[in-house]
């Protein structure tokens, strides 16, 4: 049995551990031979197209129950998760918008200079496209995934948010990526569909992207 729990430990952390190792250093290498070219978000999103393949083969091998097609009867169910996740989204931002926070870290200041850093194409096709599917494939699908699958789904949804948000690495993100994080694993553990969270997130920042513009 502790032989089992550590498996499951392992699967869980893994998949975290090979996310941080290849999005982390594949971004430092992009920055260093694109970097002055391209800029920071630009390299950002050519480490999601890196570390993508890698998060999808471990999602696709694990034993997560998953649904990733959409069905008719379950239309109305998923349109509603995935407005759900961005009224969330687009309301949390709104709120930090109007407050005094920025000034308070200076780590959220580097990643709204890194995400805003580059055309509007690359803007959107990095944080709509390409980072939603990355981060949702992992805390979604690979990490909320297994602990819903061997525990009750609101640990699967709690644990998966409070890693998500620790991987923004200040705190006004990480109560953000918490909080729209439940939502996201809500929406996931009740369709058992990767898109779902994936439509949402990816709707929620093309929303904030076009109005900040």
């Amino acid at each position: 049995m502790k032989e089992f729990r550590k498996n499951r430990f392992f699967q869980v952390i893994y998949p975290l551990f090979l996310y941080y190792i290849i999005y982390t250093f594949s971004n430092l290498l992009y920055i260093m031979i694109l970097g002055d070219s391209f800029g920071k978000l630009f390299c950002l999103m050519m480490a999601a197209l890196t570390t993508i393949p890698f998060m999808v083969f471990e999602y696709k091998r694990l034993p997560i129950v998953r649904m990733d097609s959409f069905k008719k009867e379950e239309l109305k169910k998923d349109v509603f998760f995935i407005f759900a996740i961005a009224f969330m989204g687009i309301f949390l931002n709104v709120v930090v918008s109007h407050l005094p926070l920025e000034h308070l870290s200076q780590g959220f200041q580097r990643a709204n200079e890194t995400l805003s850093d580059g055309m509007i194409v690359i803007q959107i096709l990095a944080n709509a496209v390409l980072i939603p599917v990355l981060e949702e494939v992992l805390y979604r699908g690979i990490i909320c995934g297994q602990l819903s699958l061997w525990y009750k789904p609101w640990i699967g949804i709690v644990i998966s948010s409070v890693l998500f948000g620790i991987m923004h690495f200040n705190v006004i993100q990480f109560l953000y990526a918490f909080v729209v994080g439940l939502v996201l694993g809500l929406s996931y553990t009740k369709t058992k569909n990767i898109w779902i969270p994936i439509f949402g997130h990816g709707l929620t920042n093309l929303i904030v992207i076009l109005y900040f513009m």
